[in-house]
């Protein structure tokens, strides 16, 4: 890794002794692997953290990495950290009440990929042109010559996969040597595969049922829309890759999976294909990601929802 701010970072690291993980709300793939990964070279050069989310619930099926059982849910009991760490997420909003843990006078170090990020800390190591930022935790490992172990590359690999779309989307330039180096290093992709994307809950597929049954095709079939109703959110946490579905259908360019988080309130996963750039889409509300994958939130209700979000897409189409 080669970035002016790796000696900020070093220090930054020399100057605490406990610190403050944390990542974005509804943590993905590689935001987990990121910060377990993060979390060991926290304990390789010395120190101490806790790994805390605004998630209730964090997903199951990345319970096979080492140090799953760190992470904790945001309490408002927990004390107020001094030395703070935030990982894979554009701004400090998007770690939800998490920040209410962050100090008046807390030192953040900011590490990320996104292309909307907001340099929002005393030190960033941002770099966009990175295929996820599991591979920013890697060099960073590399960087200050520890032993990056079977368990920490399982960790790194996840992410970068989960981040790829499993080495789909258009940045990949760096993403197959960051691969091949973790599997060397011992990450087994047979069994991260399996666990991540192979391993359904009954619930979460009978979510996927739902999701499907509520099909729209827009655009002359060139945009795909599905809608899940808060109830069907309660059944099943893990709801990676249903948006892909619609995806996946022949001769779309764009798709939506519309989450009612609460009344009036919809949390809205965008994927695309090709130039369709759904990073620039997301945000214009406010939300942010990857060219092609992406995520924002959007007020009113379904129909509301569904019209506001189409007639944005439709200025985007060509």
């Amino acid at each position: 890794m080669r970035s002016r701010a790796l000696p900020c970072v070093k220090r930054f690291l020399n100057e605490g002794d406990h610190y403050l993980i944390s990542t974005h709300i509804n943590a993905d793939g590689d935001a987990i692997g990121s910060i377990l990964a993060l979390a060991r070279i926290i304990g390789l050069v010395g120190r101490s953290c806790r790994i805390v989310l605004h998630d209730r619930e964090v997903d199951l099926k990345y319970r096979f990495l080492a140090g799953f059982d760190r992470i904790a849910s945001y309490s408002p009991s927990d004390r107020l950290a001094s030395s703070v760490i935030l990982v894979d997420t554009p701004n400090v909003a998007r770690i939800g009440d998490v920040a209410r843990l962050i100090g008046e006078e807390a030192r953040i170090l900011n590490i990320d990929h996104h292309a909307s990020n907001a340099r929002f800390g005393e030190v960033n190591l941002v770099d966009e042109d990175a295929c996820a930022t599991s591979e920013l935790i890697f060099g960073l490992a590399k960087a200050l010559r520890l032993r990056i172990d079977a368990e920490m590359a399982a960790q790194l690999y996840t992410g970068v996969m989960f981040d790829t779309g499993r080495f789909r989307y258009s940045n990949l330039r760096r993403a197959f040597p960051v691969a091949a180096a973790l599997l060397h290093l011992g990450a087994d992709p047979a069994i991260i595969a399996e666990a991540v994307y192979s391993r359904k809950s009954y619930q979460s597929v009978k979510v996927l049922g739902q999701a499907l049954a509520s099909l729209e095709m827009h655009f002359r079939d060139r945009v795909a829309l599905m809608t899940l109703p808060h109830r069907a959110l309660r059944l099943a946490a893990d709801l990676d890759g249903i948006v892909d579905y619609a995806l996946s259908i022949s001769g779309v360019s764009v798709a939506a999976l519309l989450k009612e988080q609460r009344p009036n309130q919809f949390r809205v996963s965008l994927r695309s294909r090709g130039t369709f750039d759904v990073n620039d889409l997301a945000r214009g509300f406010e939300g942010g990601g990857h060219p092609n994958a992406s995520g924002c939130c959007i007020e009113g209700d379904a129909v509301r929802v569904k019209k506001v979000l189409l007639k944005a897409i439709r200025k985007r189409l060509r």
